[in-house]
């Protein structure tokens, strides 16, 4: 592992064993200091898979945890190429880039029970029939966002089109109770009941919080972005605390519904129609 490490960072700040303190902006220039992260800090994990000699069950099983609260990005791979006995690695950029963006990255706990969750969640997803729901697209581009990380306002629109696309149709022009913004809160407060990891309003958001009022202002922050705006987190908004806030919220609430649609992809695709 860390000759895998330095194959990719030579000679130059190693994201994975190392953190980022006092670090200054201004114009056209940075500064900051690096500290090197004790063994037990360190911000990665291995998977380790013998069934077989491709990496791509461990790209399905970063697919399958965008499933769950727990979304896990992939690095770099290394694996045999089978006949000639080499190892072969792979760079991918998201999590690289999640560090260069957000160099306060912190580690994911996994908890023996959250990676039993992971585990079922893979499990369903490789044996997930397509045929009623087609979530593969969904999926891709949620992991897509990941790359979206310098462009915040961008990212959260992404994660609301997304949504959109899993749980609305086009709305009818002439019945006001059709608009997707309707469509998104009815929807998610239905689905809501049935998610196996509710989603926790109050907790998020504070005591007395609802559903109906969260996606309504949720909605409002994205129509702030979709027309050039910029949402006002100090007053109108301030419920919702922040756009980092929201983005994690939605994201929750997509993973949520996805999981969901691996159990009834029927009931998922009715609601989209209805």
């Amino acid at each position: 592992m860390t000759a895998a490490l330095d194959f990719y960072h030579p000679g130059e700040r190693n994201p994975y064993v190392t953190a980022i303190t006092n670090r200054e902006r201004s114009e056209g220039s940075e500064s900051y200091d690096v500290e090197p992260l004790s063994e037990d800090a360190w911000l990665y994990f291995v998977l380790e898979d013998h069934a077989t000699s491709s990496n791509m069950r461990a790209h399905a099983f970063a697919d399958a945890s965008l499933l769950t609260p727990w979304p896990i990005e992939i690095g770099f791979s290394a694996g045999g190429s089978g006949e000639d006995g080499g190892l072969h690695m792979g760079f991918h950029h998201s999590i690289e880039s999640a560090f260069e963006a957000e160099p306060e990255t912190t580690m994911l706990t996994l908890t023996a029970e959250r990676l039993s969750v992971l585990s079922t969640t893979f499990e369903r997803w490789i044996a997930y029939d397509h045929k009623i729901l087609d979530l593969r697209k969904a999926v891709a581009q949620l992991g897509d966002l990941q790359l979206l990380r310098r462009n915040p306002s961008l990212r959260f629109l992404g994660l609301f089109a997304i949504l959109e696309s899993i749980v609305t149709h086009a709305p009818k022009l002439t019945d006001p109770n059709d608009s997707i913004t309707r469509q998104v809160t009815q929807k998610m407060l239905l689905l809501g009941r049935r998610f196996e990891f509710p989603l926790q309003y109050e907790e998020f958001f504070g005591a007395g919080t609802n559903a109906n009022t969260i996606w309504k202002k949720l909605y409002a922050v994205r129509s702030a972005f979709a027309h050039g705006g910029a949402p006002d987190f100090e007053k109108e908004l301030k419920l919702l605390r922040n756009l980092d806030h929201c983005t994690r919220f939605v994201r929750l609430a997509i993973s949520a519904v996805l999981r969901q649609a691996m159990v009834e992809p029927q009931l998922i695709a009715d609601l989209r129609n209805c």
